[in-house]
């Protein structure tokens, strides 16, 4: 190739981008660069691949489309930094365990809630109004929870 090269007047260093000492430190920069992106991606599924499919990180974005609700209203209602909901729903990192706590709980207890109430709705568009109602359902079950209502609806 060289040669074919010369015969035309064009150099090596030319034709090639520079010498061939250069290319080679190019081309062991770009593998060493394509190996770090490897490692990266590789311990960012390891991370991913770490969650059991029971905890809230796994869980809790289902929950949260089940609801209806975004991620600035569980941030509000629950007082967790939307930041935070994001990385761990998109399981990208573990919840402290006080977070995971609460938005357990919180989650937990707005689907009981919204099935106790059925056909009756709770107005998940308002964070205080939404705390009042789990406040005012605090420690019920579904069944007490129908009970309290249906009295309520009978006056």
């Amino acid at each position: 190739m060289p040669a074919l090269l010369a015969e035309n007047g064009v150099r090596a260093e030319d034709s090639l981008g520079g010498t061939s000492t250069q290319i080679f430190e190019s081309r062991a920069y770009a593998l060493q660069f394509l190996f770090y992106l490897g490692e990266i991606t590789a311990a960012m599924m390891e991370k991913m691949m770490a969650f059991g499919s029971l905890s809230l990180e796994a869980r809790g974005s289902e929950m949260v489309r089940e609801l209806g609700i975004s991620l600035a209203f569980l941030s509000a209602l629950t007082g967790v930094e939307r930041t935070k909901l994001s990385m761990g729903f998109r399981q990208l990192k573990e919840f402290e365990y006080a977070d995971a706590a609460v938005l357990s709980s919180t989650l937990r207890q707005l689907l009981e809630l919204r099935d106790a109430l059925t056909p009756l709705t709770i107005d998940l568009t308002n964070p205080a109004k939404t705390r009042l109602a789990i406040d005012a359902f605090e420690g019920l079950d579904v069944e007490q929870i129908r009970e309290k209502v249906n009295k309520i609806l009978e006056r």
